[in-house]
């Protein structure tokens, strides 16, 4: 008996190592938090993490819950865009002052427990301009949380403005479900698929679409047949910026949808 136990020890060990030298895949649930059918995302691997709209109706709660299952939790941040949508509760516009930027940003984080790092909703207009980038980006390190840049503009100062101060940070490679059906969900996985084994790791974004979720939750489970593993994004930027938050080049970035 305890020759099998230390068989099957050294095999789960083996298969552990085997898992951890496969490149990552990094996932990004957003918009979480207003409806109460967001519920469903429960179900996703828990690697996946949650990035939730501040001040909504199921923030708290979601966050919390998330929190419990070991599922990291984001601040969904909403910032101006070109198209000038409506933005929601707790948003950082253009024209705010410096003060301004960060009592939205100290009121989104007590809405939202947990948080341990920043995305942009929406934001491409606010995240070209370098000024309330600065500010924001110097407010988060403050607080030792990373921000990624959604990357909703082309012409985003986001990510350069927070690797310039020595914030952790990076962007997204992929949106995963700007277009709602299941054979652009596949091709788009397969496209985060390719960029992870090319360099390593790779960043997707998706959404609480209930045909997101349905598709993620089948998708995502079977992920490390496809010679990749899954990784909770707090141990990618853990291990890309430990201590002293060293600062690195991203990779190939695949164009953003129009808001």
């Amino acid at each position: 008996m305890v020759v099998v136990a230390f068989g099957v020890q050294a095999a789960d060990k083996t298969h552990r190592s085997k898992v951890n030298s496969l490149p990552k895949i990094i996932i990004v649930l957003d918009d979480v938090g207003y409806k109460k059918s967001d519920a469903a995302a429960f179900d996703l691997p828990v690697e996946v993490a949650f990035s939730i709209l501040p001040q909504t109706p199921y923030a708290n709660e979601y966050a919390n819950r998330a929190n419990a299952q070991g599922r990291d939790v984001m601040l969904h941040l909403p910032m101006s865009s070109q198209r000038k949508r409506a933005l929601g509760p707790a948003a950082l516009k253009v024209g705010m002052y410096d003060q301004d930027i960060e009592q939205v940003l100290i009121d989104a984080l007590d809405s939202v427990p947990h948080v341990i790092g920043v995305n942009n909703h929406m934001g491409s207009a606010l995240t070209e301009q370098y000024a309330p980038m600065r500010t924001l980006m110097s407010a988060l390190k403050s607080r030792s949380l990373f921000f990624l840049d959604s990357r909703t503009s082309p012409h985003s100062v986001a990510f350069e403005t927070a690797r310039d101060i020595g914030l952790a940070t990076d962007k997204r490679h992929i949106f995963i479900d700007h277009i709602q059906t299941e054979a652009f969900y596949e091709q788009q996985v397969h496209r985060l698929i390719r960029i992870a084994k090319k360099y390593g790791r790779a960043i997707g974004i998706a959404h609480p679409y209930p045909s997101s979720l349905r598709y993620l939750s089948h998708a995502l489970n079977d992920i490390e047949r496809q010679g990749v593993t899954l990784q909770h994004v707090s141990d990618y930027f853990d291990s890309r910026f430990p201590r002293e938050r060293k600062s690195y080049k991203s990779t190939e970035l695949v164009a953003a949808p129009s808001e």
